[in-house]
């Protein structure tokens, strides 16, 4: 990828962001599951932040060693450019953010449920 002529990779910032998805819904959907099971007497707040810092780290990692130290994003990339059309890459991308937004929604709105 070239940005204003300067090679650009963006590892960090899809690490990161994939890494916080699945650490946060990860836990809403732990919450989910487990109810009543998982409070602040049965589970302490640094437990919690333990788990939830070495889930968020685990895949930060799996996805950079995966996807960028072997330059498998550049074969994705390559893919995703030569086979999908303009249209049709918007309606990708449109869905995976959705996806994004729509998850912890969705979770968060059971576990509101829940309380009620």
């Amino acid at each position: 990828m070239k940005e204003r002529g300067r090679q650009v990779v963006p590892w960090f910032q899809t690490s990161f962001a994939i890494a916080l998805f699945v650490a946060i819904s990860g836990a809403m959907f732990a919450k989910v599951i487990a109810g009543d099971l998982i409070n602040k007497d049965s589970l302490p707040e640094s437990v919690f932040l333990i788990i939830f810092s070495i889930l968020g780290f685990g895949v930060f990692f799996l996805i950079k060693f995966y996807f960028f130290d072997s330059e498998k994003h550049l074969m994705l990339s390559e893919i995703y450019l030569k086979n999908y059309s303009p249209k049709r890459r918007l309606i990708i991308k449109a869905t995976s953010i959705g996806l994004l937004f729509l998850i912890p929604l969705l979770l968060g709105s059971i576990m509101w449920i829940q309380i009620m």
